[in-house]
């Protein structure tokens, strides 16, 4: 497991990239969330390093697919990093490589947070401001 608790959501619905991180920001992880795969580009390479990527597929801009290769150029440091894919169409990403899995859209909140779990440390509640 990672020992970071910063999560990457790459999502072009505003109420569902803002219900995800409001969810995980209670439970006490750091989230940046960028509205396609070009804004979330940008910020990993200013330095943002998550443990964990959530990547929505349909969006304008640059999409969930056209993110995934891109990333490549990046380095090892940002391709390393799992990558979980959210969306209505989610299985027809679990057989690409570069992607750990799915949540199929309406989001399980509890299955989105078992994965969340398992590649990110939890976070110290007592720290979080």
């Amino acid at each position: 497991m990672n020992a970071c608790h910063k999560i990457v959501i790459i999502e072009d619905d505003l109420d569902i990239r803002e219900a995800v991180r409001d969810v995980l920001e209670l439970e006490g992880y750091h989230v940046r969330a960028y509205a396609n795969g070009r804004e979330a580009m940008d910020g990993l390479q200013s330095g943002d390093q998550p443990c964990l990527i959530l990547l929505d597929l349909m969006m304008p801009v640059m999409n969930g697919w056209e993110f995934l290769e891109a990333r490549k150029d990046l380095g090892h440091t940002i391709t390393a990093i799992p990558v979980f894919i959210v969306s209505a169409i989610g299985d027809q990403a679990a057989s690409n490589p570069n992607v750990r899995g799915y949540v199929k859209k309406p989001v399980d909140i509890e299955i989105l947070l078992r994965i969340v779990k398992k590649h990110c440390a939890m976070p110290d509640l007592h720290n979080v401001a």
